[in-house]
């Protein structure tokens, strides 16, 4: 979708036309951004490393969900509006001192989706492990789908 929508002007039926004369295979790994660009995972471990230091310290309440069928009661930091406005002042005040440039969001948005699909298999496949070898609590459990445990999660 993003190759066909920035480099072929939205244009599906080219892109179907060109996936049938060179094999669909072929043309995804021809126009697939470089996921493993050293800047863009800078900047997405940047992004992870500042929104994990704001859940974990920045002080809120905590809110207790509603019990699992299994009598677990999870808690959380209540902090997701504060943080969201502290990631965009927090970046307003980098771009304004010339410290960071969001244009290169937009320059490497290709490479940050690419980036992301690998982070996600990779997340997906250790929480996969995690809940077969440590599961937090006593509600996790397989459903018997390997793709469904794999995707949805076990913990």
């Amino acid at each position: 979708y993003y190759h066909v929508v920035t480099q072929m002007e939205g244009n599906f039926l080219a892109f179907a036309q060109l996936c049938f004369e060179q094999g669909f295979f072929h043309v995804l790994t021809t126009i697939w951004p470089n996921s493993f660009d050293p800047e863009t995972w800078k900047m997405i471990g940047c992004f992870l490393g500042f929104e994990l230091f704001l859940q974990r310290f920045w002080p809120a309440k905590k809110f207790h969900a509603s019990m699992t069928p299994k009598g677990n009661v999870p808690v959380y930091t209540a902090n997701g509006m504060e943080s969201y406005f502290i990631t965009i002042i927090t970046l307003l005040g980098l771009a304004h001192f010339g410290y960071i440039q969001p244009s290169v969001v937009y320059d490497k948005f290709g490479n940050i989706l690419a980036s992301m699909n690998v982070f996600a298999w990779a997340l997906c496949t250790v929480l996969l492990i995690k809940g077969h070898l440590a599961p937090s609590t006593t509600d996790s459990g397989t459903t018997g789908s390997w793709i469904y445990d794999f995707y949805w999660g076990m913990d």
